[in-house]
């Protein structure tokens, strides 16, 4: 994917951003606001959206710690790129993030840096950088190395095993999603 490609996919990463986040109410007004927005993606939003509508919170609460927390026997699908380049989380890819976040003026919580909602918002950062004169040749530099060294080595694998593993239409939607990028 080229960084423009990239770039017309900035509404996709914000609303994947957001679904990810433990849900309640107002993750999901949040998506229901990024559905409305018109958007290349906006079926698939409004699909998502609907799906977490219609699931009550306590069983998309319960469904997210099994996927992503503290399933047992193991977690099927944690949500760390550490988990899926190196086998285990807090892997030395970690460290190669927070470098690239802190090149940036960023910072995230240690046990947050390689989670999907986090290399989600720091594409977003990237995309909203390119539009700043001052700022618009390096964001883009950044924005494709860091999509190449990262996003593209582990979110189809991500995917693949949330769409296998998740017992709710919301997140194997959102697999699916995910698989696509």
């Amino acid at each position: 994917m080229n960084v423009r490609s990239i770039e017309k996919n900035f509404p996709l990463f914000r609303f994947l951003s957001r679904a990810f986040a433990y849900p309640d109410a107002a993750m999901q007004q949040q998506l229901r606001e990024e559905a409305d927005e018109d958007s290349p993606f906006q079926k698939d939003f409004k699909d998502v959206a609907a799906a977490f509508e219609k699931e009550e919170i306590l069983e998309l609460q319960a469904e997210y710690t099994r996927l992503f927390i503290s399933g047992h026997p193991t977690t099927p699908c944690p949500p760390y790129e550490s988990f899926y380049r190196e086998g285990r989380l807090m892997g030395a890819v970690v460290y190669d993030i927070m470098r690239v976040y802190q090149e940036w003026g960023l910072q995230a919580e240690l046990g947050l840096v390689d989670h999907i909602s986090t290399e989600l918002e720091f594409l977003n950062y990237l995309i909203s950088a390119i539009k700043l004169p001052e700022l618009s040749r390096h964001a883009r530099e950044a924005l494709n190395q860091f999509y190449q060294e990262h996003i593209s080595r582990w979110f189809g694998k991500f995917g693949e095993e949330l769409y296998k593993r998740a017992r709710l239409q919301p997140y194997r939607l959102l697999g699916e999603m995910v698989k696509r990028v």
